[in-house]
Formats: structure tokens, sequence, C-alpha cells
């Protein structure tokens, strides 16, 4: 499941697919749990649920018991541009932060059904899944980045002439398919 998870993480191309995509097969790696991604609004201290798995009925009796002022602990891993942290490491469930460069505070928590404890392989498993997902939302914001600038000028942020060519001939295909004229103004 750990390659799936890798193969899935590499084809991505937005930050709601790797979460969707995560929830498809995360349960098949935390047998008989459930759980979900979050996200903090910084500001507000506000807990938003980005994608679940499992019986949850209520999100948030997922992240009831999290304490976000733990995450400057000594046991940080750092993943590029991102921080990973454990908050929260119960018998029956495990939360770990992934806080990026930009200061946006992401997180996943795993909580186990019944009386089955969490083990110590499913946090070595959980630590591996996040580190994978923050180096894959890490990848899509400099992809995106990139795309950015190779289609803008860098000191008047207009578009250029990559950007022209590319657009004209779209347009230009739009044109034949709707058997439309196209006009062209350069300054």
């Amino acid at each position: 499941v750990l390659n799936d998870i890798s193969d899935l993480l590499q084809v991505c191309t937005s930050k709601n697919q790797v979460y969707q995509g995560l929830t498809k097969l995360l349960p098949g790696l935390f047998l008989g749990s459930k759980g979900g991604f979050f996200a903090v609004n910084c500001l507000s201290g506000y807990i938003e649920s980005i994608a679940t798995w499992g019986n949850v009925v209520d999100s948030q009796e997922l992240v009831r018991d999290l304490d976000f002022s733990g995450h400057q602990s000594k046991q940080n891993h750092n993943s590029s541009d991102s921080q990973i942290y454990p908050i929260l490491i119960t018998s029956e469930s495990v939360s770990i932060t992934i806080k990026c460069r930009d200061n946006s505070l992401e997180f996943l928590s795993i909580q186990t059904k019944g009386n089955n404890p969490i083990t110590s392989r499913q946090q070595d498993l959980a630590y591996k899944v996040v580190h994978k997902t923050a180096l894959a939302l890490s990848s899509l914001k400099l992809r995106d980045k990139l795309q950015a600038q190779v289609i803008h000028d860098p000191l008047t942020h207009l578009f250029n002439r990559r950007y022209l060519h590319q657009s004209l001939s779209q347009e230009i295909k739009r044109a034949k398919r709707s058997n439309s004229p196209i006009g062209i103004a350069m300054i």
C-alpha cells in the first residue's frame, strides 16, 4: 500500500487530489481505523476537515484533544520546506502535523476503532505517509510557482511571449472548431 501511495502522490496535480486519493488508500494501511487530514486556520485557530475516511460522523471528535502549542517538539523531521511534528500519540490515536514554510498547518489524525491500540509500526507508517505527503505538497507548490514564472515577465508580472504562443495556438484551434473569425491586437 505504501508503494501505491508513492505512485499516487507522483501523479497528483492538485492538493485536493492528494488528500482524496490518500483517504481511499489509507484505510488499507491502517486497518480498523478512522481518520482524516485537517487544516488549522492560524489566525482563528479553527480546524477544518479536508478529507476523512472510516465512520467519521463528526470530524471534530478526531481533533478534540489536540494541542498545537506542542508542535515545536524536539522530535521534528524536515521534509524539504516542511516540518513534521507529532502532536498527539496515545494508545488509540496518532496525530502528526505538517508545518509548511508559508506557516500553513495541516495534519493527519488516525484513531483506531474499539480496543485496538495503535502499534509502533503504525506510528512509523503514519510518519512515512505524512513525510511523503509533505514532499508531494511541496512539489505541487514548486510546480505551480515554476509554471507562473514561465509565462510571466519577472519585472512587470505581465504575460510574456511564451504565454502568447501558447494561448494564440489554443485560440486559433478554438476559432477553427467553431468556424469563427479571430482578431489580434498588439500594442
